[in-house]
């Protein structure tokens, strides 16, 4: 199988760390939790936080500058981006069972390449941290790239990435599978590029006229039929 997997929210549970840095992070801007108003206080900033973050999509840069605007920071925007992209990669972990999976797939013989949108610096300590830039074929990044998802150029450099005895083509799309958890991203990307898609729903509805190819609530769940296929 040739497998092309989005990293954040796919693989790793970005977003459960991203909030949990958040409420962290609220708590020392508004100056602790140590009553039922500053509690208050403290948690309307973390949602705040949490809904200006969308997920990982808001750009990194005009977030940071929100960010000092809305705490009345002095710090230096540049030190404001720096928290918001590497505060909460400690925190950074594979969904269950996401990782063995994987593992287990490429012992069976199955190309894996991560396709990510995000900047270099942060994705790729992500990718370290968990072992993935080790154990994927290759790993694309959109920065590095100079396109991001849902741009077909991304999904055709991943392709061409994938490891191939010399002389041999690159595979076509339509031998390849993308798994991810954003519609338009990763699903409806992948679509316009001839690949087969795995969408991760998180138990959210699919809203478009066509479906993806398989849909699963879990990451592990969308790997275990993708392992049934040829």
């Amino acid at each position: 199988m040739l497998l092309l997997a989005d990293l954040d929210n796919t693989l790793i549970d970005r977003d459960r760390a991203f909030h949990s840095w958040a409420r962290e992070f609220a708590a020392e801007v508004t100056g602790g939790t140590g009553t039922p108003a500053c509690e208050a206080e403290s948690e309307a900033a973390a949602r705040w936080l949490i809904e200006a973050d969308a997920s990982g999509y808001a750009p990194r840069p005009e977030l940071a500058e929100r960010i000092r605007t809305r705490f009345g920071l002095h710090d230096p925007v540049e030190a404001v981006l720096e928290r918001l992209l590497s505060g909460f990669l400690p925190r950074i972990d594979f969904y269950p069972g996401v990782q063995q999976r994987l593992v287990d797939l490429k012992a069976r013989g199955s190309a894996l390449v991560i396709v990510t949108n995000g900047v270099v610096r942060q994705q790729s300590r992500k990718l370290a941290q968990t072992g993935l830039d080790e154990l994927a074929d290759a790993c694309l990044i959109s920065e590095a790239v100079g396109a991001k998802k849902p741009d077909p150029q991304i999904f055709a450099e991943a392709l061409a990435a994938i490891p191939r005895r010399s002389g041999d083509a690159a595979p076509a799309p339509s031998d390849a599978w993308m798994i991810g958890d954003h519609p338009v991203a990763d699903i409806a990307g992948a679509r316009a590029a001839g690949l087969s898609t795995a969408w991760v729903s998180h138990d959210r509805p699919w809203t478009e006229p066509w479906l993806p190819t398989l849909t699963a609530a879990t990451t592990a769940e969308a790997l275990d039929l993708l392992a049934t296929r040829p």
